[in-house]
């Protein structure tokens, strides 16, 4: 257990680091004072996402300004009132909001070690201690779990609680499935739909599930009763959460702006029964239809379009997941179809549980099959964020791959420190993270952009490096965010900038609508982080080699 507890020490000291060395990227502008007028009723902040996790998040700004009100107004139609909610904030607050914003990501941090401790005891339930180990390993050293782990988002509780969910049904399958086993899975159930709306389809893969089990176990009659209770249990927790509010209205009621839904509420036999929803959810899934319907300007590997792409995920999952972990579920899978392979030519006849492989591939395939349908938009890899567990797990299995004589374990140590190796290499940049497949971390942005390289969270490392060159007079700045936020007096760059020093961040390198940026044929002579590069036209001033600050 000491190499458990050193990978959760590791694990939490690298969140919290990033916690405090990261300013607050462009959707926490959102969620924190939307989570903040959540618990005073206002529900239509933020509404695409269940308010939960930013609820959780806004405590603290909470109890120390119990007071504090915002006049925005409510979200109608296509508007978003989290956008203007997040002006209002800074606007209030300036510079004194950047401690609300460390203490809500902190008050996530639990749902990283629950993740992790799942990872280990699924694993090492199915493969053994030393699987479990691996397995919480390829977690905590995980570049992208640590980066949205210190983040104030969603994605990190989504994935965590979605993993304990399976972790529960499988374990449930393992032995009678009793009534309040029943009732408390629909408990969890309706926690894990409230961290994100991702996970709404577990209101159709749980019973599914339950009813393979049923099956397989002969007493289809009580388990598909069980599983009634578990969804009648999950949806009144649901609707609780939302204080009833328009719950079991029906669909002709509704003013939809997306197509698909107001194609729906105008079917006969479905626009007037009651939808067992609350309002403010069903409204949050038709905003986020109406997102993917619109389509957005996507940017994937030098090519930008309208739509997205389908293959976009999968592609991001080959060059985000580092080497390590990437070797070892390529071991897993090639060590799993030759068992498979020789059991068959000696004539051995049956198959692993259906239940394991059930609950433990279907929600990653069925979850990365979903998002990769979506191809309104193709902007953040974070989507998939919750198939990783399931992967870490399976991957897991490489203990057992050439298991004999000196070579026992040594697969197994060998890919968990590559893992741990890549992630080092590059952190406290975990979010602009890319292995070597895709030229390491200073190339990520040939092939995407957003939240996958600058989501605005390299602000702090600016400041100190202009800190660091006082002798350096930055001549113009184009980033993410409005140069002004951090640096007093920062000026624009000009179309045909002069000589000088100039600080460009990656997603303004590969602009869409001014076309490339002139600088994109430059080769950087420094840069900050991962997401930000700084340029010099004319005669250097800096020495050849790059450095990252």
């Amino acid at each position: 257990m000491g190499i458990l507890w050193a990978f959760l020490a590791c694990h939490i000291v690298m969140i919290i680091v990033s916690v405090f060395v990261h300013s607050p990227t462009f959707d926490e502008l959102g969620h924190l004072p939307s989570g903040y007028v959540n618990w005073f009723g206002q529900m239509d902040a933020y509404r695409v996402n269940p308010p939960l996790v930013r609820m959780i998040a806004a405590q603290p700004l909470i109890w120390l300004n119990p007071d504090l009100r915002f006049l925005s107004p409510v979200a109608t139609g296509t508007t978003r009132s989290e956008v203007s909610l997040a002006l209002e904030f800074l606007v209030s607050f300036k510079f004194d909001a950047i401690p609300y914003f460390f203490y809500g990501r902190l008050m996530l941090l639990p749902f990283s070690i629950v993740g992790l401790f799942v990872c280990y005891l699924w694993a090492k339930d199915l493969y053994g201690h030393r699987a479990g180990l691996v397995a919480a390993g390829f977690w905590a050293f995980s570049p992208n779990m640590i980066a949205h782990g210190s983040l104030l988002t969603p994605d990190m509780a989504a994935t965590a609680m979605g993993l304990l969910f399976w972790y529960s049904v499988w374990k449930m399958t393992c032995g009678p499935i009793g009534w309040f086993q029943s009732a408390g899975t629909g408990l969890l159930m309706s926690v894990t739909i409230l961290t994100k709306f991702s996970w709404l389809p577990l209101l159709l893969l749980y019973p599914l599930v339950m009813f393979a089990v049923a099956v397989t176990t002969r007493q289809s009659r009580w388990i598909m009763i069980k599983v009634f209770l578990t969804l009648c249990v999950c949806l009144l927790l649901i609707n609780m959460f939302y204080g009833f509010g328009g719950s079991l209205q029906s669909l002709s009621k509704y003013f939809f702006v997306s197509s698909r839904f107001q194609q729906l509420a105008q079917v006969e036999i479905l626009k007037d029964l009651p939808i067992p929803f609350p309002a403010e959810l069903v409204l949050g899934l038709d905003r986020q239809q109406f997102d993917f319907e619109a389509g957005f300007w996507s940017y994937f590997c030098g090519e930008w379009r309208q739509r997205g792409w389908w293959q976009y995920y999968l592609v991001g999952l080959w060059f985000k997941t580092p080497i390590g972990t990437l070797s070892a579920f390529l071991l897993s899978l090639g060590y799993c179809l030759f068992r498979v392979l020789d059991r068959w030519r000696n004539g051995i006849r049956g198959s692993p549980s259906i239940v394991t492989l059930v609950t433990l591939a279907l929600p990653a395939l069925f979850f990365l099959a979903l998002v990769s349908a979506q191809t309104g938009f193709s902007h953040h890899l974070r989507y998939i964020l919750p198939i990783y567990p399931f992967m870490y797990i399976f991957s897991s299995q490489v203990v057992k791959v050439f298991n004999y004589g000196k070579c026992t374990g040594k697969a197994a140590i060998i890919v968990v420190c590559l893992t741990i190796v890549g992630c080092c290499s590059n952190f406290p940049h975990s979010l602009s993270y890319f292995n070597c497949l895709a030229g390491g971390s200073a190339n990520g942005c040939r092939y995407f952009s957003n939240s996958n390289v600058d989501w605005g969270q390299d602000g702090f490392f600016l400041l100190h490096w202009l800190k660091h060159h006082p002798e350096i007079s930055v001549n113009g700045y184009d980033l993410f965010y409005p140069a002004e936020l951090f640096v007093e007096n920062a000026k624009p760059i000009p179309e045909i900038p002069p000589e000088g020093v100039y600080i460009v961040s990656a997603n303004k390198l590969i602009r869409r609508i001014e076309g490339p940026s002139c600088f994109a044929s430059l080769k950087p002579v420094d840069r900050i982080g991962y997401s930000m590069f700084v340029y010099r036209v004319g005669p250097s001033q800096f020495s050849e080699s790059a450095g990252t600050y």
